[in-house]
């Protein structure tokens, strides 16, 4: 999932989306998602969200997928932007369902964005999660929702929720982990095509991925122990951890965060996250 660069007018900055796709897919991404949570996705306008999706296509020039996300506060919105990424050539698009929605509603929200952009659907349960058998009933009755994003926050467990889903829907749907990539053994052990985390952690991450893939589980492990306390520090400050971060490398000329900004990061745990990064790149020669 791509950050999103500001400067300091709060003005998102094209060369820094531009370095940061060709720097993830260098770090050996599989695919690209934009527009989303970890993009700051709720804080842009319908134009700026356009456009950031626009530059991603651009840079990624067909390399890799794409995917783009699309949650709104209303199916209205919601299909409009699904139709503008389809029109850029968008492997898939993913939203979140509104909050205190009928079934009915959902279902006919999910619908409606299926009709306006013609490709599949990724159902990402994070911040208005839907019970397993509403789940189970909607990729049921909309089979264009291909995918499941399963990151719903605690108390519940999401990869628990995760192996429900499986049982419940079947194989006719396809899951994807989230959260940062914290949790993407336990993922790929119930099932997991795929995960979707922010900037933080890609070498490794994907590391991890191409192991248990090639059938290498102890690699796989290994890769991810590396990369783990990179994961761990990420998930305390989100945003400004991942800026910091690029920043640091000279993939961001800002560190802008659009508020609300959160608990800034200081130098100690900036200097943590980098003796991680080190220790991770280190381990891997």
């Amino acid at each position: 999932m791509l950050a999103t660069p500001y400067d300091a007018d709060g003005e998102i900055v094209e060369t820094d989306v531009r370095a940061l796709v060709r720097w993830v897919l260098d770090q050996g991404a599989h695919g690209l998602s934009a527009v989303g949570e970890a993009s700051e996705a709720p804080r842009l306008t319908r134009e700026e969200r356009f456009e950031l999706a626009r530059v991603v296509f651009d840079e990624a020039a067909g390399r890799v997928p794409v995917i783009v996300g699309v949650s709104a506060p209303n199916a209205r919105e919601s299909a409009i932007l699904a139709e503008h990424a389809a029109s850029l050539g968008a492997a898939a698009v993913f939203l979140q369902p509104t909050p205190g929605a009928s079934y009915d509603e959902t279902l006919a929200g999910f619908r409606r964005v299926a009709d306006a952009c013609g490709v599949p659907l990724m159902l990402q349960d994070l911040y208005a999660p839907l019970p397993v058998a509403t789940i189970a009933r909607l990729v049921a009755d909309e089979p264009r929702v291909r995918y499941v994003k399963e990151e719903v926050q605690l108390p519940t467990v999401a990869t628990v929720k995760m192996s429900e889903i499986r049982a419940a829907a079947g194989d006719g749907v396809h899951l994807l982990g989230g959260r940062g990539g914290q949790a993407l053994l336990s993922e790929l052990r119930r099932g997991a095509v795929a995960s979707m985390p922010a900037c933080i952690g890609v070498r490794g991450l994907s590391e991890t991925f191409d192991a248990w893939a090639a059938g290498d589980e102890q690699a796989a492990r290994n890769a991810f122990a590396r990369v783990a306390p990179v994961l761990l520090l990420r998930a305390q400050f989100s945003h400004q951890i991942g800026k910091a971060y690029l920043h640091h490398l000279g993939i961001f000329s800002t560190t802008g965060i659009r508020e609300p900004a959160g608990q800034p990061l200081d130098a100690i745990d900036l200097d943590e996250l980098l003796r991680a990064v080190d220790r991770a790149a280190g381990a891997t020669g």
